[in-house]
């Protein structure tokens, strides 16, 4: 890790956006306007043509501020693609991504500034956010689940809040460049946590994150939010989300020494995620993937072959227990609980004591070969110990033999 720069008071680094756009002619040139009419002017504008269809790259090519770059890519290829060529084409200290539908407040890039120029410790910056609808209009109120989550206050060192949530929204930030020289390695077919995969290796790489309390970028929800369709069998946002915790996240526990916390964050998921209308025999799937990770990923590397998970019989001999096992958390699950928080600890727990459960048990079985392999050896002597005595036998019988006979 190369020494971080620190910002002085009077510095205005270059700041990086990227708008990737796929047929968003309707959303992407307030998009852009949001980012030319910020108050700090330090800027340059990467828009990206994903194969657009309709009239998108007109729309691009309509405006003349020299900070803007326009490129294109023949064929869509999904919103990653997009936002690497992005990355690859900036020339800023800071990077920033901007979906073609969403839009900044104008201060937002002056307030992440004046505040990273405080706090040059600092590599990961987001906002709080305001949802419109489709026209553009503010929601006041700010009670849809997506503000309500994002717009928190949070310990963002507390690796328990990073797991399954989306507290901290990828348009909403600026990254350090130095901390996105992997965004090559983006993972092609991910789609609904591609944000929550980007933002857990930032953390392995001991990237310091904040938030700044201000509202400051706009989350557009118009029904049409571009998203992933080319998954079969399991819901996409559970593989996804499974895959990248046996890929990453277990890995960053263990660097961290955060043991413990793989049964908590095993029982969060199925609380929040594994019983929503899944049938027992693919949430018993996600608890061997979650359990055993390891496994899953030697199975598993890629996600493209992780697809096929949920055809898979994977760990068959284990299927059984953990079937029962997800039954049991299943039937818990319907019967609920006084509070969500009692309830997942009730539930970490019984993980808990599962997991133990199969370390005892393999340490009985560990035991159980080691005496078997004693008495084998016992009994192995014992036939050496015996044949011994036969070859002995038979000598001393050919010797008798051969005396009778010269005796005659």
């Amino acid at each position: 890790m190369s020494q971080r720069c620190a910002l002085t008071m009077n510095e205005s680094p270059l700041v990086s956006i990227t708008i990737p756009c796929y047929n968003y002619a309707q959303y992407v040139g307030v998009a852009i306007q949001s980012v030319l009419d910020q108050t700090y002017t330090n800027i340059e504008l990467i828009v990206v043509d994903n194969g657009s269809t309709d009239n998108s790259l007109e729309v691009l090519r309509s405006f003349s501020d020299k900070r803007i770059k326009v490129l294109t890519i023949e064929k869509n290829e999904g919103i990653l693609p997009a936002w690497q060529m992005g990355f690859a084409n900036s020339r800023g200290a800071w990077l920033a991504l901007l979906p073609a539908d969403d839009f900044y407040l104008k201060d937002k890039i002056a307030e992440q500034i004046r505040f990273l120029n405080e706090h040059p410790e600092i590599d990961v910056l987001g906002t709080h956010i305001i949802t419109a609808n489709a026209d553009g209009v503010f929601d006041e109120s700010d009670t849809s689940s997506f503000a309500l989550t994002c717009n928190v206050t949070w310990n963002t060192r507390d690796l328990e809040n990073w797991e399954w949530d989306h507290k901290l929204w990828m348009p909403s930030v600026l990254y350090r460049r130095e901390f996105c020289d992997e965004v090559s390695r983006l993972e092609p077919g991910l789609y609904n946590v591609s944000d929550w995969e980007f933002h857990v290796r930032l953390l392995r790489r001991k990237a310091q994150v904040a938030v700044l309390p201000e509202k400051l970028t706009c989350y557009r929800w118009h029904g049409q939010n571009q998203s992933d369709s080319g998954h079969t069998g399991l819901p996409p946002i559970l593989l996804e989300w499974v895959h990248t915790y046996a890929r990453l996240y277990v890995p960053l526990l263990e660097e961290l020494n955060e043991h413990p916390a793989r049964a908590r964050s095993v029982a969060k998921f199925l609380i929040k995620y594994a019983f929503h209308e899944q049938p027992p025999e693919s949430c018993a799937k996600l608890v061997a993937a979650l359990l055993f990770p390891e496994e899953t990923i030697r199975l598993f590397p890629q996600f493209k072959e992780f697809k096929a998970f949920a055809a898979h019989d994977l760990l068959t001999a284990r299927m059984p227990e953990l079937l029962g096992l997800t039954q049991a958390l299943q039937l818990l699950k319907s019967q609920s609980a006084s509070s969500i928080e009692g309830f997942s600890q009730y539930e970490a727990d019984i993980l808990k004591r599962e997991i133990r459960r199969r370390g005892e048990e393999s340490d009985r079985r560990a035991a159980e070969r080691d005496r078997l392999k004693q008495a084998l050896e016992k009994k192995c002597a014992e036939v050496e110990k015996l044949r011994a005595r036969v070859a002995d036998r038979e000598k001393k019988l050919s010797r008798s033999w051969f005396r009778r006979l010269w005796s005659k």
